[in-house]
């Protein structure tokens, strides 16, 4: 069955760096197969046989491995493509300041979002307002991402 890690937080601001090929090896010592990841913010799609306990045996071969906790969210490929089919976005009016993300929630489910960015308001204020609504239990990711992860998981 094939699946979506979705790591919270690496390689913001240079204090959990990880690396893609190194990350692979990770996800490959577990077991895994046709692991693959996109981008360098922890997006790692791969397949395995054995459904329970993913996010907690990739939490700790992570942690062993890079020497720090990073929260991980798993998603199956069917979540996705549903994701994806019911298209979030279709209403909202695409301008150069709109950016479209998805925040992924840590027992499913996710909540989608469209900004207006502007000198006074950045993303980074809508991942502030989203930690202090929802914890440090979730992870973001803009559409354009989730739809490429998307076609990797095809």
């Amino acid at each position: 069955m094939k699946y979506l890690a979705l790591l919270r937080g690496i390689n913001v601001g240079g204090n959990t760096k990880v690396e893609m090929a190194k990350l692979k090896e990770c996800f490959e010592k577990l077991g895994f197969t046709e692991v693959k990841t996109l981008l360098n913010s922890g997006n790692v799609v791969f397949e395995s046989p054995e459904n329970s306990l993913l996010k907690e045996k990739i939490e700790k071969q992570l942690e062993q491995t890079f020497g720090f906790y990073i929260l991980v969210l798993i998603r199956t490929a069917e979540e996705i493509k549903k994701l994806i089919a019911k298209d979030p976005f279709k209403e909202v009016k695409i301008t150069p300041d709109i950016r479209l993300y998805v925040t992924f929630l840590p027992e499913g489910g996710e909540l989608t979002t469209a900004i207006t960015v502007s000198p006074q308001k950045t993303t980074t204020d809508l991942m502030t307002r989203l930690d202090k609504k929802y914890g440090k239990t979730i992870t973001t990711r803009n559409w354009n991402t989730v739809i490429k992860i998307a076609k990797l998981m095809e």
